[in-house]
C-alpha cells in the first residue's frame, strides 16, 4: 500500500511540474549535520563512541518550455 501511494505522489508531482508558467533555472545550497552517540558494552566494560556527519551539496532544478506560448513544458531537479 505504501509503494502505491508513493508511486501515485511521485506521478502527480511529475505532472503538476510539467504545468509551469514560465521558463526558470536555478541554483540552491543546502546542509546538514547529525551526531550519534553509541554505547558499547564489551567484558562488562562500556565504551562510547561519538559520530559526527555533515552533508552539503548544491541543487540546480528549473523548468524548461519548448516556446514562450507553450502550456506544457519540463521540470527538472
Amino acid at each position: 500500500m505504501k509503494k502505491t501511494l508513493l508511486l501515485v505522489l511521485v506521478l502527480c508531482f511529475c505532472t503538476f511540474s510539467m504545468f509551469a508558467s514560465k521558463s526558470w533555472f536555478g541554483v540552491e545550497g543546502f546542509a546538514t549535520r547529525s551526531e550519534e552517540t553509541t554505547t558499547y558494552t564489551v567484558v562488562g566494560i562500556d565504551f562510547d563512541q561519538d559520530s559526527t556527519a555533515t552533508l552539503m551539496g548544491v541543487a540546480v532544478s528549473g523548468t524548461l518550455f519548448p516556446s514562450e506560448n507553450s502550456p506544457i513544458g519540463l521540470g527538472y531537479q
